[in-house]
């Protein structure tokens, strides 16, 4: 038996029991079709549908235009049908393009109607976008730049890699150290050139969970930092205190040297200096 007509209407190929009005058992072999003309359309529309755009490679078509292609690596084309796996040659790409603004849009339909978007803003410039109130979130320039809250992250001081907040409000970066320890450290920005760990600023449980002191840390020429609490310079305790040289100090400035200090010399005590002349304190 190579073909079965039930009574109900199935059609069966290569069996005996069709389940669907057409059921095929095993492979079917079709032409190769084209974007125009693809292989697999719907009822009195031939030039959409699906088709085989090269070996292993499937690609979707509509009016008569191919759209979308999925390659043998599983790579994902949208608007374009070269320049998959465009980073190493061997990961799963999603590539969009568009002759004007490519885009993917994300709805959620479960969440008050959210509808976000992320769309190559400019040449090189890759944009969030909330459709939800037509507002820009994020953007990332082609140097690098990050801006939240502006579509322009640049500076007026000439630094090449830049992260900036923008706000009507109150612009701010906030490091949450959520294991609530009364003695542990809750964040630092970190300062490095060429991977060498420099200097940084942390903050820091002085023992309540709900005060903190900052510390300043720099590395000095031929020294080296062996944890975060290394080469500490200055602190500005919970209370308000500032210490250079001391972790403790108990005035409102506090300078600690352990040399002895003698007239007009470096790096001693706190030095008052004008064009004649220096004056210590000590």
């Amino acid at each position: 038996t190579r073909l079965t007509f039930q009574a109900g209407g199935n059609v069966g190929i290569g069996t005996t029991s069709p389940s669907e009005k057409l059921h095929v058992q095993g492979a079917v072999g079709t032409t190769n079709g084209t974007a125009s003309l693809p292989t697999h359309t719907f009822y009195s529309d031939n030039n959409t549908g699906m088709f085989r755009a090269a070996v292993d490679t499937l690609a979707f078509s509509t009016a008569g235009s191919e759209r979308m292609r999925i390659t043998s690596g599983g790579s994902v084309g949208i608007g374009t049908t070269t320049g998959f796996n465009a980073v190493s040659g061997t990961e799963t790409t999603l590539y969009i393009k568009n002759t004007n603004v490519a885009s993917l849009y994300l709805d959620s339909t479960a969440n008050n109607g959210n509808k976000w978007g992320i769309y190559s803003a400019a040449a090189g410039q890759l944009a969030f976008y909330d459709f939800s109130d037509g507002s820009e979130r994020m953007r990332i320039t082609g140097t690098g730049n990050v801006g939240i809250g502006t579509d322009d992250p640049s500076s007026g001081i000439g630094s090449t890699r830049i992260l900036k907040v923008s706000s009507t409000g109150n612009g701010e970066v906030n490091l949450d150290h959520t294991d609530g320890g009364a003695s542990s450290d809750i964040g630092l920005f970190s300062f490095s050139r060429n991977g060498d760990h420099l200097a940084h600023m942390k903050a820091s449980h002085d023992g309540a969970t709900n005060s903190a002191f900052m510390s300043f840390h720099a590395q000095s020429a031929g020294g080296s930092f062996s944890n975060a609490q290394s080469n500490e310079r200055m602190r500005i305790t919970s209370i308000g205190n500032v210490g250079i040289g001391t972790t403790s100090p108990t005035a409102k400035l506090q300078v600690y040297d352990d040399r002895d200090i003698t007239s007009n010399s470096t790096n001693k005590g706190i030095r008052l200096q004008e064009s004649t002349g220096d004056w210590l304190l000590s």
